[in-house]
């Protein structure tokens, strides 16, 4: 019998946990698409307008449809800078529309560097505040965040956008808005029946 003692055990263990790092980085090193780049086969991406840190211009440039549309809404700071890069990357590829909130100064600087569409949340504006993702969730740091997360939600639906908050981690494959929004091409995509 194999025991976690022996040899092949420790071994198969031993290439799993390496194969499980290999992937972790890889998921952490990809870098975002150039702006001009598209995924083979679709349009060419659109280039944003420079951004000047406010909402209402990186939403218009987000959803081009205007009010009424659906926006995929995500936040980070620098230190979360791959992982928005990587939920860029996807969001661009899939089309979907995203806008990403900067929760610092650095964060949108480097995001609209590389052309992605970002504005600086309330909490940027803050020069006291600096997110700590090692506190807990009832710590100041996290409880502020949370707040302005839920309140620049509620500030885009109040514009008239529909909005899905979503988790800097997700990669986007597939435009959500025909499903969201009730579209005829959701219809069309589960095969001609209801969505």
């Amino acid at each position: 019998p194999v025991t976690s003692r022996s040899p092949g055990m420790r071994s198969r263990t031993v290439g799993l946990l390496a194969l499980s790092v290999l992937c972790l980085l890889w998921v952490n090193t990809r870098v975002m698409l150039p702006a001009s780049a598209s995924p083979s086969g679709s349009a060419p991406l659109r280039e944003p307008p420079p951004l000047d840190g406010e909402l209402e211009p990186a939403l218009a440039w987000a959803a081009p449809g205007g009010p009424g549309g659906l926006v995929v809404l995500t936040f980070g700071d620098k230190g979360y800078f791959a992982a928005l890069s990587n939920f860029v990357a996807h969001a661009r590829a899939a089309g979907v529309p995203y806008l990403v909130g900067a929760v610092d100064a650095d964060a949108f600087r480097e995001l609209t560097l590389h052309g992605a569409t970002a504005y600086l949340t309330p909490l940027a504006r803050d020069a006291a505040y600096a997110f700590n993702p090692s506190n807990s969730h009832d710590s100041n740091s996290w409880v502020r965040f949370a707040r302005m997360r839920t309140g620049e939600v509620a500030r885009i639906v109040r514009l008239g956008y529909a909005v899905m908050h979503s988790d800097t981690d997700v990669a986007w494959l597939r435009d959500p808005s025909p499903f969201l929004l009730c579209r005829d091409a959701a219809s069309d995509a589960a095969g001609g029946g209801a969505a």
